[in-house]
């Protein structure tokens, strides 16, 4: 009782009469014992199923009776460990129909279910298994609709852009106006920088279901990234008016004003978003790495906190370790950044760098790329192109600002073409950059 009072997000499941019942507990417990033992027949059992967590609870459940599906929740941190124990079961249960990672949706009696929410994803292991899972799935139901969703879901959080173009676009054939469906397309043709068709996608979905939150936030990004700045914020807005306490709505709204120049206001912003989910690694970092903002002790102290928690998960930690390396630079306490900034990149890269192998990469992009013909693409063009380079958060996006005040300059903003490029080069060669630029 006392951990749904100290917990924000617990606090609706409290209720007064709570603290008067638990004086009774011991009359519960023979009251339950006495229905169990004057009811349960040998035709009609009743059996008592753990529910402290919810994996042991689905488990029980699926152990006491003959045709159910085995389900995981996907954002469980245990879940390579769940999954080994369901192929346990399995090698002496040839009966089950299906294993999937979620029990959060059934539809005709298999259970489906969402994968990620944001701020919080799975380890890279997790993923995989998630979209194993899936797989199997569909080799089972090939036409699960949302089994289909899912998989893009997962295979979008693994980085795998293409597959998951694939398996949204093969669940949209099935259900073409689906809202939730084409949220998913227009996350994933926003991950390939393909913004304006993410745009189509999502004014799509919201067409159907103009309350769908997720797809009005990934919306905002989009026309963000579109440099229509005051879109992005009236949707982030409307967002707010309806959910005040919507993390990911608050850090997002946080990363426009950053845009925009509002520091102040970002920093209320990605305060607003911890204060609503204290363990919001990304809001943490975005926070830290504002210039002008310092964290408070308590917020330094919880960052720490999170990260000396074994329960963090390592999509969480990649983030926190930046902030704490944010906030130490700022004190000049160099070596200390450093180490956070390492830990960091390897948790969220799971690899180490190997600045050889960049450097590489550098020699073969210059040696390979075919100066002659880009200079006769340029004469057709009718227009320089001017590309701003720099480090991030180094000021490319004021400097591109700057030039675009002039009436014969026009600001092209963040736009994916360069990318775009890349992966149909890639298509049509079937090699990667750059080696497909002489093929071409």
């Amino acid at each position: 009782l006392q951990a749904r009072l100290d917990q924000r997000q617990h606090q609706w499941k409290f209720n007064p009469g709570d603290i008067g019942d638990r004086k009774l507990w011991d009359e519960y417990q023979r009251a339950y014992e006495l229905v169990l033992q004057r009811c349960s027949t040998a035709w009609a059992p009743w059996y008592v199923i753990p529910s402290d967590h919810k994996w042991a609870r689905n488990a029980a459940i699926a152990a006491a009776t003959t045709d159910f599906v085995a389900v995981l929740d996907a954002d469980d941190r245990f879940l390579p460990g769940r999954l080994a124990a369901v192929a346990e079961v399995l090698a002496t249960r040839p009966d089950l129909d299906l294993v999937t990672t979620d029990g959060l949706l059934e539809l005709d009696g298999d259970v489906v279910g969402t994968v990620y929410h944001e701020g919080n994803g799975f380890a890279v292991d997790d993923q995989r298994a998630a979209i194993r899972c899936y797989e199997a799935s569909l080799r089972l139901k090939p036409d699960s609709v949302e089994c289909l969703g899912n998989l893009a879901l997962a295979l979008l959080s693994d980085d795998q852009l293409e597959p998951a173009q694939a398996a949204v676009r093969a669940a949209l054939h099935r259900a073409p106006s689906e809202p939730g469906l084409l949220t998913t397309q227009g996350r994933i043709r926003m991950a390939m920088g393909r913004y304006e068709e993410a745009l189509a996608s999502l004014e799509t979905a919201l067409r159907a279901d103009p309350e769908l939150v997720d797809a009005r936030i990934q919306l905002s990004t989009v026309c963000k990234q579109l440099r229509r700045e005051c879109e992005a914020r009236a949707h982030l807005d409307a967002v707010l008016l309806k959910e005040p306490d919507n993390t990911e709505a608050h850090k997002c709204l946080g990363v426009l004003l950053e845009q925009t120049g509002d520091f102040e206001g970002a920093a209320v912003a990605f305060r607003e978003a911890i204060r609503a989910a204290p363990n919001h690694a990304s809001a943490y970092y975005q926070l830290a790495k504002l210039s002008s903002v310092r964290l408070t002790e308590a917020e330094l102290a919880a960052v720490a906190a999170l990260l000396d928690d074994p329960a963090t998960s390592r999509a969480q930690r990649g983030p926190l370790a930046f902030a704490m390396a944010c906030e130490l630079e700022k004190a000049r306490r160099y070596p200390e950044s450093l180490a956070y900034f390492t830990e960091g990149n390897r948790a969220r890269s799971g690899a180490t760098y190997d600045p050889a192998a960049d450097d590489a990469y550098f020699h073969a992009v210059k040696n390979e790329s075919p100066a002659a013909a880009a200079d006769n693409l340029l004469e057709s063009l009718g227009f320089t192109p001017v590309f701003v380079l720099g480090m991030p958060r180094s000021g490319t996006t004021l400097t591109e600002q700057i030039l675009a005040s002039h009436s014969r300059i026009r600001g092209a903003g963040e736009c994916g073409a360069l990318s775009e490029m890349a992966l149909e080069a890639t298509r049509l060669t079937g090699q990667p950059v750059p080696g497909c630029l002489s093929r071409l």
